[in-house]
């Protein structure tokens, strides 16, 4: 273990769900900053300004990447940072309720804000995934927004009269819809919301722009 001068400014352990089961699956050496198994020094806690206000809306109590933006600020500040993989703690399932989804759906509002505060890290590390050689970048999130532009181009072709145009785009949704609800598992009761959650995430994505534009705006930019 490292100790005095050499010991590092920031560990990071693994937070897991019941049964063992990741929270985040690590990108390469990538730190992810999930709170509940973070340890920082406290000199540098200060030194970056803590978590950001800006990424809680009190009015409707969602609060979301304020944690990958207190790690981004630390990196670009260069705090050293390491991983502990012997260092665990097991977090519950997240979003059990029946309209957990779509709350889970309506925090990607603050995704615009990070990606315009760290512009290079949030495209090279928020939710990208490793499938063989290839990255994927946001897959859910991709899959909401197509199925929903997807639904709205074949709703207008339906409206002009050329409803047999429109088939292939309605199987495109539907295809991208049975991507988002295999985020859980493919449960029966977690269908409708699967649903919903599309529309509620892509909602949530130009609130968010609205969000960061007007943050932007606030401090000059």
């Amino acid at each position: 273990r490292m100790q005095g001068a050499n010991a590092p400014d920031v560990i990071e352990g693994v937070t897991q769900l019941p049964g063992e089961r990741r929270l985040r699956r690590f990108l390469e050496e990538s730190l992810q900053f999930i709170p509940t198994n973070l340890f920082v020094r406290r000199d540098w806690f200060t030194r970056v300004g803590g978590y950001e206000e800006c990424f809680y809306d009190k009015t409707r109590s969602i609060y979301f990447r304020e944690d990958a933006d207190f790690g981004f600020k630390l990196e670009e500040a260069r705090a050293t940072a390491v991983r502990a993989p012997d260092v665990r703690v097991t977090h519950p399932d997240e979003h059990p309720g029946f309209w957990d989804p779509l709350r889970w759906a309506a925090r990607y509002e603050m995704d615009p804000l990070l990606a315009l505060r760290h512009p290079r890290l949030f495209r090279e590390r928020i939710e990208v995934h490793r499938v063989g050689p290839l990255r994927v970048r946001r897959p859910i999130v991709r899959a909401c927004v197509g199925a929903v532009l997807a639904t709205l181009l074949g709703l207008a072709l339906v409206i002009a009269g050329h409803g047999a145009q429109a088939a292939p785009l309605f199987a495109i949704a539907v295809l991208l819809v049975l991507a988002v609800w295999a985020k859980w598992r493919f449960h029966p009761l977690r269908l409708p919301m699967a649903l919903l959650v599309p529309p509620a995430l892509t909602l949530a994505l130009l609130r968010g722009h609205a969000r960061a534009a007007a943050w932007a705006k606030s401090r000059g930019h």
